[in-house]
């Protein structure tokens, strides 16, 4: 038994060797023959003799054998591979062609059908941007493509009407899995096998720069990529990758880059967008001056379109920034902005493409530059008063803790900006969030104190990757005989909270506001620091009224949305108030509110 097991396990490591046989060939261009020209069958190499000749050990379970094109050749469309089909000679008649370093290389993916009408999208929308783009590149020069994916034996049709060479990655047996071919000094591979990779590169010209075609991305390989990476060690290279409906370029290092192309549907064949908003497109590179270039051709939209601006409040994890998002950014771009015509200088990178800048909270404009790695400029406006924003009170009456703060991480999950909270005192001078009659001193045990309240919400933010959120604390004092008895007198009461909040570091982020004019008097001549709202209800009379009572002009006034009016709005923004509406109830009442010219929407 133990003798058949080892003759079992010789025989399973010999197997390759077993199944490989000996194939002979001669490549040629007509009657000249070339010598070095390396031949393979997408594991095994050799190179051609003096005479045009190569023998070689070709495996049985390999499909094609194929000869890497030099520089100064060309073949007839897939004329550089053959399939073995148990034949034991090959010929490979190369055609001559003129050695130049002008070349395009397109990349399109293209996926499979999906649905009755898909091939019909393809040819009404996706052929005539792909024919038109072929013949100006075939005017231009040397242009060949590089096609991803698993297009149909119709769409493959329809591309070859383009007359643009097609070299498929991994195309489902048209072609070989594993192959190569020269474009001027760059050599072009075709695989995503490390040990082919580098087989390949060992019989290969040492100058050669390198361009290799993967289909996918190398982070969703099963070792992201290291092994391919490490098959490149010391080379220059730069990797063509399809596979995901989005676009973007990585740059691992100084020699080695990956850029991986955006899909000529989107992200479905509904869409005319990628799953990151960039449009459908394909992509071309060329040999430049100071290497490999590449441009976003896009389908259905300004061929100039590679950003997208997302102003304050158009993103719920960031809802307070100024976002731009860069198809195919990497380290090499420079996005910067202005705000107000004041330059804020560069905009930095959060997520993968999708650049931040925090603005003002009574800033109106931005303008954007976004300038691409080969220096060429965009520009954009930004109206940074789009979107409202969207702030909501909480009250922790009839609640545990844990219900309190489900719903305040609920909210921020949401995109809301600003979080409102009343504040109490105990008898003590504790400041706590408000659990009873305010402006009373709250005398029950426990509590949650100002302090962990804000601890809490900010190490939330700051552990799900979320931009800061901003403040707004009620400090609701009252007048009446039982001041400084039954309540704190208003001063002990502003001093108290604003001691706790100004020691948590918001900075702007953190705005106080009261129906008390007294205590809002108070604070601007004591903290003028302070962003300070004042609280406005039916019964506080006309604007003039309300106003005449303040010694200085808020930063905010809050409105109950009963008694907002477009006359109101106005005269606040003369006077540079900005507007807040509560309680924001439907969706009616935020339009109706927005209308009425209102910054901040209020739900209680």
């Amino acid at each position: 038994m133990r003798r058949f097991l080892a003759v079992l396990t010789l025989s399973a490591v010999l197997a390759p060797t077993l199944w490989a046989r000996r194939v002979e060939g001669r490549v040629h261009s007509g009657l000249r023959l070339l010598s070095g020209i390396i031949v393979t069958d997408g594991v095994n190499f050799t190179k051609t003799g003096h005479e045009g000749t190569f023998r070689l050990d070709a495996s049985d379970a390999n499909t094609f054998i194929s000869v890497v094109v030099p520089e100064g050749f060309t073949v007839p469309e897939a004329g550089f591979f053959q399939r073995l089909e148990g034949r034991r000679w090959f010929d490979f008649d190369l055609n001559p062609s003129f050695v130049s370093n002008d070349y395009t290389l397109m990349a399109l993916y293209v996926p499979a059908p999906d649905g009755d009408d898909t091939l019909g999208v393809f040819r009404r929308e996706i052929m005539p941007a792909l024919s038109d783009a072929a013949l100006r590149l075939r005017i231009a020069g040397r242009t060949n493509a590089l096609l991803f994916g698993r297009p149909s034996a119709e769409e493959f049709s329809e591309l070859k009407k383009t007359k643009v060479p097609l070299y498929g990655v991994k195309s489902g047996g048209r072609m070989p899995d594993n192959y190569a071919f020269y474009l001027g000094s760059e050599l072009i591979i075709v695989s995503d096998n490390p040990p082919f990779i580098g087989g390949l590169i060992g019989n290969a010209s040492k100058d050669a720069a390198l361009i290799i075609a993967l289909s996918q991305p190398m982070y969703s390989m099963d070792d992201g990529g290291a092994s391919i990476i490490e098959a490149v060690k010391g080379r220059k290279v730069d990797f063509i990758s399809g596979y995901e409906r989005r676009r973007h370029n990585t740059i691992f290092n100084d020699s080695i880059e990956e850029h991986v192309i955006p899909s000529l549907c989107g992200a479905s064949w509904e869409d005319t967008r990628s799953s990151d908003g960039s449009p459908r497109g394909f992509s071309l590179f060329r040999h430049g001056a100071k290497g490999l270039e590449w441009q976003i051709c896009n389908i259905g939209a300004a061929p100039d379109l590679q950003f997208e601006v997302i102003t304050p409040g158009g993103n719920a994890k960031y809802p307070s920034e100024l976002l731009v998002r860069v198809w195919d950014y990497d380290s090499k771009w420079e996005i910067s902005w202005a705000q107000d015509g004041a330059s804020m200088g560069k905009m930095k990178e959060i997520e993968p493409g999708l650049l931040a800048a925090t603005p003002g909270r009574y800033a109106k404009e931005a303008q954007i530059k976004v300038t691409d790695r080969f220096g060429a400029v965009r520009l954009a406006d930004a109206n940074l008063k789009e979107h409202p924003e969207m702030s909501e009170s909480f009250s922790v009456r009839d609640k545990t803790e844990a219900q309190f703060y489900a719903e305040v991480f609920s909210a921020i999950g949401r995109g809301v900006s600003t979080l409102g909270f009343n504040l109490q005192l105990t008898s003590s001078g504790s400041v706590i969030l408000c659990r009873d009659s305010y402006p009373r001193y709250s005398d029950a045990p426990g509590g949650i104190r100002a302090a962990d309240l804000i601890r809490k919400v900010e190490a939330y933010t700051l552990g799900k990757g979320l931009s800061p959120r901003r403040y707004t604390f009620s400090v609701n004092s009252g007048s009446g005989v039982g001041e400084g008895k039954v309540w704190p007198e208003f001063r002990k009461f502003a001093d108290a909270c604003c001691n706790v909040l100004m020691d948590a570091g918001l900075g702007e982020r953190l705005m106080v506001a009261s129906f008390d004019d007294r205590l809002l008097n108070y604070l601007h001549s004591s903290r003028p620091e302070l962003e300070l709202m004042y609280y406005i209800d039916a019964e506080s009379g006309e604007y003039k009224d309300y106003m005449g009572v303040l010694d200085f002009k808020p930063n905010w006034l809050s409105i109950q949305y009963e008694i907002l009016s477009p006359e109101t709005a106005e005269k606040a923004r003369k006077d540079g108030i900005s507007i807040a509406v509560w309680d924001i109830s439907s969706d009616e009442f935020a339009r109706e509110a927005r209308k009425a010219g209102a910054d901040a929407l209020i739900k209680d």
